[in-house]
C-alpha cells in the first residue's frame, strides 16, 4: 500500500511530463510506423539522388535543380554515409524532425498561453495526418518546420527576457531555416514586422535584434549568390522546373486549410476553433455567473502573422511574378494554426468541454490517419518495377513517359534493358516515334512505363500504333500504368 501509494504521489507530482511523453511517444510511433512500407516517389528519388554527391556539389547544384537550398541534402549525405539509401532509412531524418517538432509545439504554446493550450496544441500536431505525411518523406519540409518553430520558439524568448543566449540561437535558427527552403525568409519577415510594430515595448532590444538580423543578411549572401540565377529564370518565365504549379485561385487558400486539417470531417471543427482562437476573450464562471476578460491581443497578433506570411505573401507572388504556390510549401504556417485551434478549445473554461473536443478532434483524425496508413499515397515505382523484372525479357526495351521520372524507376531497376524517355511535354508524335523507334531497334518487345507526370498523348499515340492486339500485359499501380507491346504483331 505504501509503495502503490508513493507510486501515486509520483505520478501526481511529474503529470506534465508524463502527459506530454506519451503525446511525443504517440507522435513519435505514428511518424515511424510503417516508414518504409511504401516506395521511394518521384522527389525522394531527386534527394536522394542529390544527396549522394559530395557536399561541394550539393551547394554549387542544390537551388538550380531542386529549388531548394542545400543543407537538408547535405544531412541527407552524411546520414546515407551511416545508414544506407533504404526507404526507411533516408525518411528516418524526417521523422525526427517531426517528433521533436511536438515538443517545440508544446514549448511555444505554454511560453505564449500556458501548459493546458501547450499539451493540446502538442498533441494536435502529433495526430496530423499532414504533418505526418512529411515526416514520413525524405524531402526538406519536415526539417523547415523543425527550423521555424525553432526560430520562433527562440523569438518568444527574445521578447520576453534581454539574454544573449536567445538572440544567438534565433540567428543560428534563422540561419539554418533559410539554407532549408527559401519561404523561410517569409517567417523571418514575419517576425521582424511584428517586432516593429511593438518596438516601443522593445526599444531597449532593437539594437540586438537589429543586429541579429543584419549578421543573418551576411550569412544569406552565398545562398542569394546561389538564388539569384534561378530567381531570374523564374521571374522570366523560364523556370521549367516549376512550371508543374498552376496558378493559384482564392480557393487555394482554402484548400491549405483543407490539407492542414488532413481530412474533410476534421476541416469545420478545426476550422471553427481557429477562429475561436483568433479572438482574445475568455470566460469564466464563477457563482454561477459568466464573466468574460481580455487576454493580451499581442500574442494572438503574433500568431495570426505568422499564420498569414508563408501562406498570403507566395499566394500575392505567385499572381504577380510566377506560380510557386503549393501548399506543403507552406508548412511552415501549420504550428500557428494548430496553436490557435488549440487556443480556441482553451477558450472554454470548463474542463469537460476541453476534454470532449480533445477526444472529438481525436476520433475524428482517425479516418484521416486510417485512410493514409490503409491506402497507397506515394507513386508505386517498386511494385512497377518488381512487375517489369519478372516478365521482362532480354530482347526487351524500356520507354518511360514522363524521362524525369526515370530517377525513381532506376532506384528499384537492377536489371539492364535499355531505357529511354519521353518527355512530358512533348505532343508532336514524330517526336514521340523517334523515341519509340530508337528503343525498339533490334527487340522484340516494348515496355511504356506512364506515371501520373507523363502525357495521355504518348499512351494514346502508342496503341493506335501498334494496336490492342499487340498488348500483352497491361497493369496499373498507384500512379503509374504499365503496357508490354508485342513488336510483331501487325498493327491494324
Amino acid at each position: 500500500m505504501v509503495s502503490f501509494n508513493k507510486l501515486t504521489d509520483w505520478v501526481q507530482t511529474h503529470r506534465l511530463f508524463l502527459i506530454i511523453l506519451l503525446i511525443i511517444l504517440l507522435g513519435g510511433f505514428l511518424r515511424i510506423y510503417d516508414l518504409g512500407a511504401e516506395s521511394i516517389w518521384l522527389d525522394e528519388a531527386y534527394s536522394i539522388t542529390a544527396a549522394e554527391h559530395s557536399p561541394s556539389s550539393i551547394i554549387g547544384g542544390a537551388i538550380d535543380t531542386e529549388n531548394n537550398p542545400p543543407l537538408y541534402f547535405i544531412i541527407l549525405h552524411f546520414w546515407m554515409v551511416l545508414f544506407g539509401s533504404g526507404e526507411l532509412a533516408v525518411r528516418f531524418p524526417s521523422a525526427i524532425f517531426g517528433i521533436i517538432s511536438i515538443f517545440l509545439i508544446y514549448k511555444i504554446g505554454c511560453h505564449l498561453f500556458n501548459k493546458k493550450i501547450g499539451l493540446i496544441s502538442g498533441f494536435l500536431l502529433s495526430i496530423s495526418t499532414f504533418h505526418i505525411i512529411y515526416s514520413q518523406d525524405a524531402r526538406p519540409y519536415s526539417l523547415f518546420m523543425f527550423l521555424t518553430l525553432l526560430s520562433f520558439y527562440f523569438f518568444i524568448q527574445i521578447l520576453k527576457a534581454n539574454n544573449k543566449w536567445y538572440f544567438l540561437g534565433y540567428l543560428l535558427a534563422n540561419i539554418l531555416l533559410c539554407y532549408t527552403q527559401l519561404f523561410g525568409f517569409f517567417v523571418i519577415l514575419s517576425q521582424i514586422v511584428y517586432f516593429s510594430m511593438f518596438w516601443k515595448k522593445y526599444k531597449q532590444k532593437i539594437l540586438k535584434f537589429a543586429g541579429m538580423q543584419v549578421a543573418s543578411v551576411l550569412a544569406f549572401i552565398p545562398l542569394i549568390i546561389l538564388a539569384i540565377p534561378r530567381i531570374s529564370q523564374v521571374a522570366g518565365g523560364g523556370g521549367s522546373s516549376i512550371s508543374w504549379i498552376p496558378e493559384p485561385s482564392f480557393w487555394s487558400i482554402g484548400t491549405t486549410f483543407l490539407v492542414y486539417a488532413g481530412d474533410i470531417v476534421l476541416f469545420v471543427p478545426l476550422l471553427v476553433l481557429f477562429f475561436i482562437g483568433l479572438f482574445p476573450i475568455r470566460y469564466r464562471r464563477i457563482k454561477g455567473r459568466l464573466t468574460f476578460r481580455f487576454e493580451s491581443v499581442g500574442d494572438t497578433l503574433l500568431l495570426l502573422i505568422w499564420f498569414a506570411f508563408p501562406i498570403f505573401i507566395p499566394f500575392i507572388l505567385s499572381m504577380i511574378i510566377a506560380p510557386l504556390y503549393v501548399p506543403r510549401y507552406t508548412i511552415s504556417a501549420l504550428p500557428a494554426f494548430f496553436l490557435l485551434a488549440a487556443r480556441g478549445i482553451g477558450y472554454f473554461a470548463d474542463m469537460k468541454v476541453t476534454y470532449i473536443l480533445v477526444i472529438g478532434i481525436a476520433l475524428l483524425s482517425l479516418i484521416g490517419l486510417q485512410l493514409y496508413y490503409a491506402l497507397p499515397v506515394k507513386e508505386e515505382w517498386r511494385e512497377t518495377v518488381n512487375f517489369i523484372e519478372y516478365r521482362a525479357q532480354p530482347d526487351d526495351a524500356i520507354v518511360i513517359c514522363a524521362d524525369y521520372t526515370q530517377e525513381p524507376f532506376d532506384y528499384y531497376y537492377e536489371g539492364d534493358l535499355e531505357r529511354l524517355g519521353i518527355g512530358r511535354d512533348v505532343t508532336d508524335t514524330q517526336k514521340i516515334n523517334a523515341v519509340v523507334d530508337n528503343a525498339m531497334a533490334g527487340k522484340e518487345r516494348l515496355w511504356l512505363v506512364l506515371s501520373n507526370q507523363g502525357d495521355a498523348i504518348t499512351e494514346e499515340h502508342l496503341l493506335n500504333r501498334f494496336g490492342s492486339e499487340s498488348v500483352i500485359e497491361v497493369n496499373e499501380f498507384h500512379e503509374v500504368k504499365v503496357y508490354l507491346f508485342d513488336l510483331h504483331v501487325e498493327p491494324p
